[in-house]
């Protein structure tokens, strides 16, 4: 079935195709007027701006006589052989209507090739260009020397002024002619003249027309925006305007109107009226309109597509993209268009994650193959992600009538969800066999038949020696073991895929060579079939019987110990005190055992016993709590205190896992009394001693104090006899 949107974008397509074809044949349609300038009695020259000719139309060329006018091309105008009563004021026109940029009119005569005197009414016209620039002047020649005979005979003979008349009918058929409304106002914007077309327009006579105003031909908007343009070229501008009205029926035309001031050089250049030519752009303007909605419908349904689009042109340049396209390539249409760069990084990869070459590049192949491919899986590298961006693409060629390439379309939805769920559902898949596998319980798989589909090592050792996975899948469950029927079984497993309801229970396996197992088994609901793992707990139900036995012995032991015999799980609940708690604590056993680990001591004792956890969970498994002692506080039930030594052993299990605490719990409170009177005692020794130290101290300061002075008063004595000396020296 053919893609509804690559069915709409190809009408569209072709109704672009035909409007071109429609612009096209207006443009033709102006090329008319061109023509009748090559067929016009007017003699027409086009003069550039340096005052070259480039152009004279045939009236021009015959009247002159010249043989070959394209020798004179691009020569200075006027050509060498005018009188300077002719070149003087062409001249100086032609440069004041280059400057000033209105109509100059002039007549003044010339000679041809053969020296015979011609006389001509030159128009000046200033041409600008599209963007309002003055482009070229044109020169209009009506040539007049009939006209000027017939001036200067007036008196003589009446048939020259029929002659001039006849000048003038020529010249207002050949503006009938022109394939645009051409029409003259006064100052007043009065009209004074229109062609044939202009009175077609307004469905009048010329006669009718001379004295109107647009009020009665346009409505008041209209009217309002012309007098606007007309008060513009009074003030000496010419102008370029698009001119929308509505006609008598309601219905829009459009004009291309210009308009230029007439200057009476006889009267000191005074702008006397202006000259328009205005051309219907009505079916122009329908046609851009239609083009440009057609345009803005197809952008439209681009830009609304959830799926990027990429038009490209035979050369692989980009002509449009939709916005989904950038966001999925992550390159701006801009960056498409090759006028900004992109980041060296981006580019297309293969599913292994190796780079596409640039042939396999999507346009690349499509214009190669000359035929359209779908279901192209790629991907995206784009610098902004970490990740790979992967899209399903697909390509068609769209030729012309002459079956040559117009375009290459490029469609690509994005997949990367899609690829990623995929990944995971294979990574999610492999990891599940892997955890069948590896897994150390029995795991099993039936469908909705309950027909063995799926089971693990595990699972296997149930069974007799050298029982292959291979011999077991695919037989029903009852194959496998036929007492589930009668014992209930195979019903419970039944309702577990009807209801989605798991089962939970243990399990006995009579086995006459290794003795019974005993399993924990869940079976649930996977899919529409059933699931079913299981436990051999054969070990934990010996080590239970054998504990029992034990604890049964550990019991007798306990009841009859002066201290408190008690088992503790990891998470501090007791699970057993023997009956001396009574008098350690005043509670029974039973109560003993429904009271924490934190509600049983001080919170200091908590406090120093969570440390001992802390420290002991730091060892490796067999050096924890290996016959520690410590003293705790604890509440007794009338909530006095006690001071404890307890001895503590890890208790494991068969594995050497630690799963409980066991220990003893001694009263100390007479030798903490004892310990108090000591500290007491020997504190009250400690003062006793730093009195005894504080005298012996003073006595000493003292004895330093006399020994001072005592050392003073010797020094003093051994001065005063070597002086004593030294004079008894003198005297002898």
């Amino acid at each position: 079935m053919e893609n509804p949107d690559n069915s709409t974008k190809e009408q569209l397509l072709k109704e672009i195709d035909q409007l071109k074809a429609e612009v096209a044949e207006l443009e033709k349609s102006e090329l008319k007027s061109s023509v009748w300038l090559e067929n016009s009695p007017v003699c027409t020259k086009i003069v550039d701006l340096d005052f070259n000719l480039q152009y004279m139309s045939s009236s021009g060329v015959k009247e002159l006589k010249i043989d070959d006018i394209t020798e004179f091309y691009g020569k200075p105008y006027p050509l060498h052989f005018y009188p300077d009563s002719f070149k003087i004021p062409m001249r100086n026109n032609l440069k004041k209507a280059k400057e000033t940029g209105i109509i100059i009119t002039q007549e003044a005569s010339i000679v041809d090739i053969e020296g015979r005197e011609l006389w001509y009414h030159s128009t000046i016209v200033p041409v600008n260009n599209d963007e309002g620039v003055l482009d070229y002047l044109m020169v209009v020649s009506l040539e007049t020397t009939d006209r000027k005979q017939a001036e200067e005979e007036l008196r003589e003979s009446e048939s020259m002024h029929k002659a001039l008349f006849v000048e003038a009918q020529r010249f207002r058929d050949a503006l009938d002619k022109v394939p645009s409304y051409v029409y003259m106002k006064d100052i007043h914007s009065r009209y004074i003249y229109g062609n044939q077309m202009t009175l077609d327009l307004f469905k009048c006579s010329a006669k009718e027309l001379i004295g109107c105003d647009d009020s009665e031909f346009f409505p008041p908007d209209t009217v309002k925006h012309l007098l606007e343009i007309d008060a513009r070229v009074f003030n000496g501008e010419t102008t370029k305007e698009e001119i929308d009205s509505l006609d008598v029926k309601g219905k829009a035309n459009y004009y291309l109107e210009v308009k230029s001031p007439i200057v009476e050089e006889s009267n000191g250049n005074k702008i006397v009226g202006l000259v328009g030519i205005s051309t219907d752009i009505t079916k122009r303007k329908q046609v851009e309109q239609v083009l440009r909605e057609s345009n803005e419908e197809y952008i439209n349904l681009m830009d609304s597509l959830g799926t990027g689009v990429v038009l490209h042109a035979p050369d692989s340049s980009i002509i449009l993209s939709n916005p989904k396209a950038s966001e999925i390539l992550g390159i701006s249409p801009e960056q498409m268009k090759g006028k900004k760069a992109i980041d060296p990084q981006w580019r297309f990869v293969r599913n292994d994650g190796t780079d596409l070459p640039l042939e396999e590049y999507p346009v690349n192949k499509v214009l190669r193959l000359m035929k359209p491919f779908t279901d192209n899986f790629i991907g995206i590298k784009r610098p902004d992600r970490k990740y790979i961006t992967w899209v399903n693409v697909n390509a068609s060629i769209v030729f012309d009538n002459n079956n040559n390439i117009k375009y290459a379309i490029i469609s690509f939805n994005d997949t990367t969800e899609q690829k990623k769920s995929e990944q995971e559902l294979k990574e999610s898949e492999e990891r599940f066999s892997g955890f069948i596998k590896s897994a150390t319980d029995g795991i099993v798989m039936y469908n909705s038949d309950l027909n063995l589909v799926e089971i693990n090592a595990a699972a296997l050792k149930i069974f007799p020696a050298g029982t292959s996975r291979d011999k077991l899948i695919g037989l029903n469950i009852l194959d496998i073991a036929p007492s589930l029927k009668e014992s209930g079984r195979y019903d419970m497993y039944a309702n577990v895929i009807k209801t989605g309801e798991s089962l939970l229970i243990d399990d006995l396996i009579p086995d006459p060579q290794f003795g019974d197992r005993y399993l924990t088994l869940k079976a649930f609901k996977v899919g529409d079939g059933l699931g079913i793992i299981f436990t051999d707990i054969t070990k934990s139900k010996k080590t239970e019987k054998e504990l029992k036995e034990s604890e049964k012995n550990y019991r007798l032991l306990a009841e009859n110990s002066t201290d408190t015999i008690w088992m503790m799980k990891l998470d501090g609940t007791f699970l057993y005190h023997s009956p001396a708690v009574m008098q350690l604590r005043g509670l029974t056993p039973e109560e003993a055992n429904k009271v924490s680990m934190q509600e049983s001591m001080t919170p200091h004792s908590i406090e120093f016993l969570n440390k001992i956890f802390a420290r002991e969970g730091s060892k490796p498994m067999k050096e924890q709590w290996n016959s520690l002692r410590f003293e705790l506080e604890m509440f007794r039930k009338d909530g006095s205190k006690i001071w404890t030594e307890v001895t503590a052993n890890a208790v494991f299990d068969d594995s050497r896992k630690i799963v409980g605490i066991q220990g003893a719990t001694h009263d100390i409170m007479e030798r903490k009394k004892v310990e108090k009177e000591l500290k007491n005692h020997r504190d009250h020794l400690e003062e006793l001693i730093k009195e005894r130290t504080a005298e012996v101290d003073e006595k000493n300061q003292k004895l330093s104090d006399q020994m001072k002075v005592f050392v003073g008063r010797e020094q003093k004595i051994r001065e005063l006899e070597i002086r004593l000396r030294a004079i008894e020296g003198g005297e002898g």
